[in-house]
């Protein structure tokens, strides 16, 4: 079921889940008791102004809440940061709203009261928001959505497709999702030695938001070469800037004769760089490099025409590993592979960051030939 959210339409069971999410990141973290409690201090400081107490329970209070704000902001990715966005809520979750704090506290040295009036009035909008989203969560639950369970074993990659990139068609992108299906699987091939079923979990429209199932091994490289893929395309952005940048200047002009030829050779060596990397840890034969190449190219052309990728997992918990020594660190190296492969997976999920596409794409879009694709149904 989809219902309207920030402008968007989008899979009720999401909405829930980020909701769920969000208010479980700010019990937490605390971070309304910690304003609060800053709150508290300017009133204490108002009322006292020369007590030191007072001024430094309100610098330990901005301590306090410098540790929540760091700690959502390694909470939240990059899509997190999106749907904050939509939803105007990204300020109240955000570091920017200590900074203000704190430039109001140096403006106001001497009136105490008026910072401790604007915490007040950020308090009350934050409050109101929170009560919302508990409301938005009892309202869901009352009308029996839930957040769809994951599994240990498993990791959804949520491919967001742009109509643009199928026409508004239907079997255009029913053709889309037979080429991630396609994708997917060169990776399967060369890191389980077959084909992986891949299991179909949420869908939302407006700009189609596609989730597919699969063992964590898998979803580690894709998501791997998703993040190759935007190093790739930043630098195809640098070449595309400078072409447009030297076309304004006749003397420069001659420089831009190539810029095509330039940018498929960066492309191709690019490619090829990822393929060597990845055949260090895997054994590739010739025919599956020409299918990781292929899925490569895919990938790359799709970043450049806006595809997005986000990530639901369980997140990894460390174990509690006894060693000789109290003090002695256990090195990553010594975890369980599936407890590294998850970390590699969250590491990656928090710091993907999609720009938005720019001008007419450089890369026409690609798909696996008819014999290509029967090689992975």
């Amino acid at each position: 079921m989809a219902g309207v959210y920030g402008g968007y339409w989008v899979n009720v069971e999401i909405l829930y889940e980020f909701v769920e999410r969000l208010l479980d990141a700010e019990d937490g973290n605390s971070v309304q008791s910690r304003l609060e409690g800053a709150a508290a201090a300017l009133s204490n400081l108002a009322n006292s102004p020369q007590d030191q107490n007072h001024q430094k329970a309100l610098s330990d209070a901005q301590l306090r809440i410098k540790e929540s704000f760091d700690s959502l902001d390694r909470f939240f990715d990059a899509s997190d940061r999106d749907k904050l966005d939509e939803i105007g809520a990204s300020y109240f979750f955000s570091p920017d709203l200590l900074a203000e704090l704190k430039e109001k506290i140096q403006q106001n040295p001497m009136s105490p009261s008026v910072v401790h009036q604007y915490l007040q009035e950020i308090l009350q909008e934050r409050s109101r928001l929170l009560e919302n989203l508990k409301s938005l969560k009892r309202n869901l639950s009352d009308l029996h959505f839930s957040v769809p369970d994951l599994d240990a074993e498993q990791v959804q990659l949520g491919f967001r497709l742009p109509r643009a990139m199928f026409g508004n068609n239907f079997d255009g992108f029913i053709k889309e999702l037979g080429t991630l299906k396609f994708v997917v699987n060169s990776f399967s091939i060369i890191i389980v030695g077959e084909t992986t079923e891949i299991e179909l979990g949420q869908i939302s429209t407006s700009n189609p938001l596609v989730f597919l199932g699969v063992k964590g091994q898998i979803a580690f490289a894709v998501a791997a070469s998703v993040t190759w893929g935007l190093d790739t395309w930043q630098r195809i952005e640098e070449i595309r800037i400078f072409r447009k940048d030297a076309a304004a200047v006749e003397a420069l002009e001659p420089l831009t004769e190539n810029i095509d030829q330039i940018i498929a050779v960066q492309v191709e060596n690019s490619i090829e760089k990822r393929l060597d990397e990845l055949e260090k840890t895997h054994t590739i034969d010739v025919e599956q490099r020409a299918s990781l190449r292929k899925a490569h190219r895919i990938i790359l052309e799709r970043l450049e025409q806006g595809m997005n990728l986000e990530i639901r997992m369980l997140e990894p918990e460390l174990p509690d590993v006894e060693t000789d020594d109290d003090d002695e660190e256990v090195s990553i190296s010594e975890y369980p592979e599936e407890l590294k492969t998850s970390m590699g997976i969250s590491s990656i999920r928090k710091e993907l960051k999609f720009p938005k596409a720019t001008g007419k794409p450089l890369l026409k879009l690609s798909y696996p030939t008819t014999k290509e694709a029967a090689k992975y149904k």
